[in-house]
């Protein structure tokens, strides 16, 4: 199989593996000739790239670096996170650190996860994909570090919520498709200190995770 992007998707292609919401809701399973329609219903849903079978008689799979489940509740989490962010400024660390530790011991038990890099995530929400990418790509790295436990719990927190602060900056200013003017810039830049203030006041805040949110840039 090989991974490609969707705005060269031919019809005929076959894929190889079934893609979801990030609400874990399937919306192609494996093994489905594309069709215009399907082809259509990826573009609409923003899906940047799948996987399909290069040569059908070759199937050989590519190793998962996250099961697909723990990535759809990582994923469905992290928004919930934020919604609840802009409601009441309260975060559920302990829900939070149960998907880092699940997220962990995947990570952990793949023997050859730095050779897969690649297979990181399809996700059709820019904003809560990148906050798991970064927080997985951050434990990976913590890892190879040999980083215990503690600190890759600290390091996937900070990871995953470093962009929190986002929720007060202006929609316009972060979906601008063109490049940013000087005080839109400045507008953006805010949201480091915005998110280390925000994660500072909930019940739970470690230090050490706020400075990760504050300084990730």
């Amino acid at each position: 199989m090989i991974k490609v992007n969707t705005s060269i998707l031919m019809t005929g292609m076959i894929l190889a593996k079934p893609i979801y919401d990030y609400q874990g809701k399937l919306l192609i399973d494996k093994d489905i000739r594309l069709s215009n329609n399907y082809i259509n219903k990826l573009l609409q849903y923003k899906i940047d790239n799948i996987y399909i079978y290069w040569n059908k008689e070759d199937v050989s799979e590519v190793t998962e670096v996250i099961i697909a489940g723990t990535k759809l509740q990582a994923l469905s989490l992290i928004k919930e996170t934020v919604n609840n962010i802009n409601i009441a400024e309260q975060i559920d660390i302990k829900e939070l650190e149960a998907v880092i530790t699940d997220i962990i011991e995947n990570l952990i038990s793949d023997k050859g996860i730095l050779l897969n890099l690649t297979e990181i995530i399809t996700i059709d929400d820019y904003t809560f994909g990148h906050s798991l990418n970064v927080c997985i790509l951050s434990l990976i790295m913590g890892i190879a570090l040999n980083y215990d436990k503690k600190a890759l719990m600290t390091l996937g927190l900070g990871a995953l919520l470093h962009d929190i602060g986002k929720v007060y900056v202006n929609n316009t200013i972060l979906n601008k498709p063109s490049a940013l003017n000087t005080k839109e810039y400045e507008e953006i830049q805010k949201h480091s200190m915005i998110g280390y203030e925000i994660f500072m006041k909930i019940n739970g805040a470690r230090e050490e995770i706020g400075w990760i949110i504050r300084d990730h840039h």
